[in-house]
């Protein structure tokens, strides 16, 4: 099993990751929400949500580690709701157990794949709060940075000819 990245990897992983995996994966494990209120939050059912947190996971494990072969989401629903049933489960009975771990029914992924998703997202719960003051502090920095500053001066500029448009659209 590889060593676990860095704080600063996982940070730069998760700031990699789409806006939506990483809202998913924020709510669930970096806030230690149960699978329900994370569910009801994003108002989805239980079953989708593990499907987005299974995919959210995988890329962000290939944003860790680009090099390491795993399960890539895709194949049937069926493949893919067993994978992500088998992960929930996996970090559920790790969670309550210090390390067991099960592997999805029907062959449909690996242990040992199922496994190393399950300890990422294990230590994205225990490492919640470490990880998510760290995005805070890295989203400050990227926007005021002086190309952060430029993109928030060409955005207000956008806005406010938009808006000029718009007066002079209404007035004509």
């Amino acid at each position: 099993m590889s060593p676990l990245p860095s704080p600063v990897q996982w940070i730069d992983g998760l700031r990699s990751l789409s806006p939506r995996s990483l809202r998913y994966l924020e709510h669930r494990h970096l806030e230690r929400h149960s699978l329900a209120e994370t569910a009801a939050h994003f108002g989805i059912s239980e079953d989708a949500l593990r499907i987005h947190l299974l995919r959210a996971a995988c890329e962000l494990a290939g944003r860790l580690d680009p090099t390491s072969a795993r399960w890539v989401p895709g194949g049937s629903d069926r493949e893919e709701a067993a994978v992500a049933r088998a992960l929930e489960l996996a970090v559920a009975v790790a969670a309550a157990h210090e390390g067991a771990v099960t592997g999805p029914s029907r062959g449909a992924a690996s242990g040992r794949e199922v496994e190393q998703l399950a300890r990422l997202c294990r230590h994205l719960r225990e490492a919640g709060p470490r990880l998510l003051q760290g995005i805070e502090e890295a989203e400050r920095a990227a926007f005021n940075s002086p190309e952060g500053r430029r993109r928030e001066r060409l955005r207000t500029a956008a806005i406010i000819a938009l808006v000029l448009l718009t007066v002079w659209m209404s007035l004509r």
